[in-house]
């Protein structure tokens, strides 16, 4: 009931408070750059889908700075959701050969030339989080992004059928920590080490989590993972998720981290109630697998979701 009570907190304060300044925020630092790139037959499309996903990593990172004690950053929050949302929608269905090493590089800072206007989008929105950051390459966001990336490449093991327990295992653990802790790194850039594993452990139940959501249709999709091969439980997840509650508790006080778990148990009830069953809703995968993992179940994809050509960055 405690955490129920949270959650509804959370939710209404959110709701009265800062829904307006999330989505007025989005419309001036994420707008623009949409504008500029993509054609405009697309952009109103482009524009929703970013923002829902924008808006619900606003709000989890919003109480979360609070309970760390970090001013709130609607702009980095906005462009952390907006990014998340597009880079799973080019790495899933983009069908670019050399999408992967490009993205290597622009994300450790080298020029990136893109070939399409997503490309152009994604580019606009990392150098524009990138600048209002203004950290060194070797900070927690950097780093965590480029190892993020590696995980997400290897992932495309778990087509292969005969995928080994241990990669499997690296593969979900690695995606899960690396992406729950770079979303938080975007509030919370110098966090103790400690700080840092308990995001990441966060983010392993997550995946496994999102895993469990996604079971049967990685099953029909031909794609391997610990809840398809019956590895992970929803008991399990439950157990590891109460644990890092306490955890929580401990590090920044029940009081301390009241705001932070709010946002968490509402976002987990809300991601339960997107997989009850609908009369008129087929079946089938969130767009966003990886970085936003449970956060953003149910939203629409940037790219694959409408007829659409890619072609040259539009800036009329």
């Amino acid at each position: 009931m405690g955490a129920l009570i949270q959650a509804l907190t959370i939710i209404i304060t959110f709701t009265f408070r800062d829904l307006k300044i999330f989505t007025r925020t989005f419309d001036e630092v994420v707008g623009p750059l949409v504008d500029k790139a993509v054609n405009p037959g697309e952009r109103q499309h482009v524009r929703e889908a970013l923002r829902a996903t924008s808006l619900k990593v606003g709000f989890l990172l919003s109480p979360y700075a609070t309970t760390v004690g970090k001013p709130s950053r609607p702009d980095l929050f906005i462009l952390g959701g907006a990014i998340a949302r597009l880079y799973d929608d080019l790495v899933d269905h983009s069908g670019q050969p050399d999408l992967d090493a490009g993205l290597d590089v622009l994300f450790s800072g080298g020029p990136f030339t893109p070939l399409t206007e997503f490309d152009a989008l994604l580019h606009d929105l990392y150098q524009s989080l990138a600048l209002r950051l203004d950290l060194p390459e070797d900070a927690l966001p950097h780093v965590t992004l480029r190892a993020l990336h590696g995980y997400q490449k290897l992932s495309r093991e778990q087509k292969n059928p005969a995928i080994g327990e241990d990669l499997l295992w690296e593969i979900t653990r690695g995606k899960g920590a690396a992406a729950n802790l770079l979303l938080h790194a975007l509030a919370h850039p110098y966090m103790t080490t400690r700080e840092q594993d308990v995001l990441k452990d966060l983010g392993v139940t997550l995946q496994m989590l999102d895993d469990h959501f996604d079971r049967d249709i990685d099953r029909a999709a031909g794609i391997t993972t610990p809840a398809t091969r019956g590895e992970s439980r929803l008991p399990h997840v439950r157990r590891r998720l109460r644990t890092t509650r306490a955890t929580l508790h401990d590090l920044y006080t029940r009081t301390g981290s009241r705001p932070y778990v709010g946002a968490l148990y509402a976002m987990l009830a809300w991601a339960y109630l997107s997989r009850l069953p609908h009369p008129r809703r087929r079946a089938r995968r969130s767009s966003a697998r990886t970085p936003l993992l449970v956060i953003a179940r149910r939203g629409n994809g940037v790219i694959n979701s409408v007829p659409h050509e890619s072609g040259p960055p539009c800036a009329d």
